[in-house]
């Protein structure tokens, strides 16, 4: 099937979206999840529409990587050449204030392998506050309950994603 066109890019070996948005909490919190089908070095991204206050946990910390903040900006890398291995999970849970209730976006994603070669990246780009269920992370099992009914059979449709062991990402399902 049609993939969308080419984008001039390589084959996508990482793919990221927001999980767990949380702004309701005195300290307003976020997974950033990852897909990765090569393993991880080191990555680099901003964070719009939101301060940055703090970023810890997930694969980054598992793996020993160090990760500095600034209001914009998450970068995190391991002094020892330390890798993130092939997989999925949450890459970082961050911490931050000042969210306006607008979009908050991931901007200038850098993500490379250990040779500091850049990897190709496919990303959920923004966050709307939709105040519903965000679908879950990767990986998760998802429940779609609002699917259409057919009034002529009286038969309805589930679709239950359990796995995604062997999709490789712009895969269809």
């Amino acid at each position: 099937g049609d993939t969308g066109g080419d984008d001039g890019g390589g084959e996508t070996s990482v793919i990221l979206e927001f999980n767990n948005v949380d702004i309701s909490s005195e300290v307003s919190t976020l997974d950033i999840d990852i897909l990765n089908l090569v393993p991880v070095a080191g990555f680099q991204f901003n964070l719009s529409g939101v301060t940055v206050t703090g970023a810890s946990g997930g694969l980054a910390e598992a793996a020993g990587f160090t990760v500095s903040t600034s209001a914009t900006t998450i970068l995190g890398f391991s002094m020892t050449g330390a890798t993130i291995p092939t997989g999925a999970g949450t890459l970082i849970t961050i911490s931050f204030e000042n969210y306006d209730g607008g979009e908050i976006c991931l901007d200038n994603i850098i993500i490379s392998d250990s040779s500091g070669s850049s990897l190709e990246v496919d990303n959920v780009e923004c966050w709307i506050d939709d105040s519903g269920d965000d679908g879950g992370g990767i990986g998760d099992v998802q429940y779609f309950t609002d699917l259409p009914d057919n009034q002529e059979t009286g038969s309805y449709s589930l679709v239950i994603i359990q796995n995604i062991s062997g999709l490789d990402p712009g895969d269809e399902v």
